[in-house]
């Protein structure tokens, strides 16, 4: 056994956060941006609420009044209080006081921007659309400039438009590119509640305005949102990303990385993390797309994310490809988890969570019903026989607290008990740790970080008054199909859906805390513990879902709380969205992930990782509770909806109703990157994706074969065998032709760097030349001299002295 508590535990609660698409950042938060300046601190929600009020009472000027509504915007989104039906209702009534105060079109419009983004937060979904709408037609109140699109040739009108500008005062200029901003706000937040044509709609005349003004980051923010895109545009693109090529820093990239389309000019795939760059100051002002003048490749990364999607839409798969893996290299990660941190943390977890067959030994977690004569429950289950004790007595699907207590939860071993005190200070680091990172990633609530005594009296619930609601976890990797389960949920009149919002991590925490300290845990304590849960999510819900008796936690960290989970709550029920894995990969490879957020999905090999480190986990917890976790397969999904969907509300004890047969026409926000996949009906052009970009994912092919394989025998998809195989021997081939050639280089420039050494140089050659001639002629002048010498003493020869030998005989 491994007992790594301390910075497995850590981990684990880290990695809980950072494996869904959730918001958690690698920056400070309580920090905002404003226009382009230093980082300034964010006040929290009462002062927000304050500075708007006083705002609207001195009547202040429309740019005061807009700052102040950005700013309770940004507060609230960054509060505890998010989803709070009493904060909600506070900041809305002050952003409804502040538009009213305003008088510009434009301003007033920005305000609504800023009161829709806060009913799309509040999962109102069509209020949020209403508003935003509004907003928009007043900012497209003020009149933006234009250029006739050429191609990103720039030219004649590109003149003529700069020159308009030009004449035009400083004020309507700096007013157009703050409007432009702002639209670009308002298409995003359309485009989130899935209505992409009026987004796109907003977007169109941006790119060319942006232009006019020489505005390089709204160009690139608005062309970097197209989701569609004409021939011509298309054309222009390429042209601006081709002049970004150029404009590039020299960097350092990583060995075996690969630029090209194949992807097989190395083992680390076409994405392998750069080191990085700094700002640089090249290219001409002529040329294409003269408006990115100065721009770096960095800043441009949005385009080429564009690029990919135009050129994946007309099956230009290598060209797609390259496009992609540029935006890939250039957009950067944060440093990420590795491989070996995965295993200890899987290792930690079998200790606390065996296998069924090693919990029937008496490995695990114990849970204990302290009674008056301080007999334990679990004694008392042991003694009723096996059945009473297993783990797979609280496995298989709801069956209440008491289940749980006697059959998932078993004595710790000796080891774990010797380990308990290691594992008190790895529980009070995580929770620390998860108390901050909670407040930044906005998830915690309030209390992340606070354990409660089992002893301690329970508190009144404020939804004591309504029935018990029953959640329903769904979990896997990002686009595996689990917003699509979510939302065919939701659909059902019954059940709530709460997207990645989640109250579990600082109930977890309390719960290690707990194991941590004692080695054990009451049923009382975890009956506690599943009220707390419950409440925190009702808190999260809008007035109307309040008698939903059943919710959807969708964050995909929760895959690494499964064990948790069943102890905490038997009667939940836990889905697994599963998809082909290379599926998985090419789609998670295809999103513009915050880097902070998703930071494996930016590289081939650390994502093949990943995905290796969620399908163990997931096979452990099917060792563990077996019949517990139903696998939801993406592909039968597909082929059969109705069919797969009646498996789930089996397995979860939830009645059919035909609203999720129709799930696409249901109102509600969508958080993950699949927001507009549900908008509409189910279709299974995503099936098998991944072979037209085989040749560039070839490294983590090959990295996953065992995974993929076994995949889709487990799901009946034809098997990918020899076409893996085949890769790997490409890739083979190519590794040895790659060493070969560095090998040929290497050894040219060693040969190069000796004859160097052995010849000197041109210059110094002449001078020891010249030298040379110096020395034989001194050599000779004294030689001379010393002839002469010996002829005048007589000992010379006659040859010697210059007598010719015949006329002296």
């Amino acid at each position: 056994m491994h007992w790594r508590w301390r910075a497995a535990q850590a981990a684990l609660l880290l990695l809980a956060l950072v494996a869904g698409a959730g918001a958690q950042q690698c920056g400070a938060p309580g920090r905002r941006r404003r226009g382009g300046a230093d980082d300034l601190p964010l006040p929290d929600l009462p002062t927000a609420l304050a500075a708007a009020n006083d705002a609207v009472a001195r009547a202040a000027p429309d740019n005061e009044l807009v700052d102040a509504g950005e700013t309770l915007v940004q507060s609230y989104q960054n509060s505890s209080d998010v989803l709070d039906p009493g904060a909600a209702a506070q900041a809305l009534e002050a952003l409804s006081l502040v538009a009213a105060a305003t008088e510009g079109a434009p301003y007033r419009g920005a305000v609504l921007l800023g009161r829709g983004t806060l009913l799309e937060v509040l999962v109102r979904p069509e209020a949020s659309q209403s508003v935003l709408e509004l907003g928009a037609r007043l900012l497209q109140q003020q009149a933006l400039p234009a250029v006739e699109r050429a191609g990103g040739a720039g030219g004649a009108a590109y003149e003529a438009a700069k020159a308009a500008v030009k004449a035009q005062d400083g004020y309507t200029t700096s007013m157009q590119r703050w409007v432009i901003g702002r639209l670009l706000r308002v298409a995003r937040a359309l485009q989130n509640l899935g209505q992409e044509s009026r987004s796109e709609e907003i977007l169109g005349p941006l790119p060319a305005a942006a232009v006019a003004l020489g505005d390089a980051g709204s160009y690139i923010g608005a062309m970097g949102q197209r989701s569609k895109m004409t021939d011509e545009e298309l054309e222009e693109l390429m042209a601006c990303t081709a002049r970004l090529d150029k404009q590039q820093a020299p960097r350092s990239a990583t060995p075996g990385s690969s630029g090209t389309a194949d992807g097989a000019e190395g083992t680390e795939g076409a994405a392998e993390a750069a080191a990085p760059r700094q700002p640089v100051t090249v290219g001409t002002p002529g040329g294409p797309c003269p408006w990115l003048f100065n721009v770096t490749q960095e800043r441009g990364a949005p385009l080429y994310y564009s690029l990919h999607r135009a050129l994946h839409s007309r099956k230009r798969h290598d060209e797609a490809w390259a496009a992609l893996a540029t935006a890939k290299v250039l957009s950067g990660p944060c440093p990420e988890w590795e491989a070996e941190d995965y295993q200890a943390m899987l290792e930690d977890l079998a200790v606390i969570f065996p296998p069924a067959e090693a919990a029937a030994a008496g490995a695990g977690v114990e849970v204990v019903d302290e009674d008056e004569d301080g007999m334990e429950e679990a004694e008392k289950a042991q003694q009723q026989g096996p059945e009473a004790n297993g783990t797979a007595a609280a496995a298989g699907g709801p069956a209440g607290a008491d289940a749980a207590a006697g059959g998932l939860a078993q004595r710790l071993s000796h080891a774990g008990k010797q380990a308990a005190a290691a594992l008190a200070q790895a529980a009070a680091a995580a929770r620390a740790w998860l108390a901050g990172a909670a407040r930044a990633a906005g998830v915690g609530g309030h209390g992340a970080g606070q354990a409660a005594s089992s002893s301690a009296v329970p508190a009144i619930s404020m939804f004591a008054h309504l029935g018990e609601i029953r959640p329903i976890f769904v979990t896997g990797l990002p686009r595996s199909g689990s917003t699509l389960i979510e939302q065919i949920l939701s659909s059902h009149p019954d059940v709530w859906g709460a997207g990645e919002h989640t109250k579990l991590n600082p109930v977890v925490t309390e719960l290690l805390d707990d194991i941590a300290e004692k080695g054990t845990v009451t049923g009382a304590r975890l009956e506690e513990l599943r009220k707390k849960y419950e409440d925190g999510m009702r808190s999260l819900m809008p007035p109307e879902a309040l008698n939903a008796t059943w919710l959807v936690d969708k964050n995909l960290g929760n895959a690494w709380h499964i064990g948790y989970i069943a102890l905490m709550m038997p009667r939940a029920c836990i889905l697994h969205a599963v998809r082909h894995p290379a599926d998985t990969s090419l789609s998670s490879f295809q999103q513009s992930f915050h880097p902070q957020s998703i930071p494996w999905s930016f590289n081939l090999t650390h994502m093949a990782d990943h995905v290796q480190a969620h399908h163990r986990i997931m096979a452990h917890w099917r060792r563990a509770l077996p019949g517990r976790v139903l696998d939801v397969h993406y592909s039968q999904m597909v082929d059969d909806m109705e069919g797969t969907t009646r498996k789930i509300l089996e397995h979860c004890s939830l009645s059919w109703h035909p609203n999720m047969l129709r799930f696409y026409e249901t109102k509600r926000f969508v958080y993950t990157a699949s927001l507009l996949q549900v908008r509409r009906p189910i279709y299974s052009t995503s099936v098998g994706k991944w072979q037209a970009y085989k040749k560039g994912l070839a490294p983590l092919l090959v990295t996953l074969r065992d995974t993929i394989l076994k995949y889709e025998e487990m799901s009946g998809l034809p098997s990918s065998e020899a076409l893996i195989d085949e890769l790997a021997a490409e890739l083979a081939i190519a590794q040895e032709q790659g060493q070969a050639e560095a090998k040929k280089e290497a050894e040219a420039n060693e040969q190069a760097t000796a004859e160097a050494e052995q010849k000197p140089a041109a210059p110094e050659r002449a001078q020891q030349a010249g030298a040379t001639a110096d020395a034989a002629a001194e050599q000779g002048q004294a030689a001379q001299a010393l002839q002469q010498g010996a002829c005048s003493a007589g000992q010379g020869s006659a040859g010697s002295c210059g007598v010719d030998a015949a006329a002296t005989s």
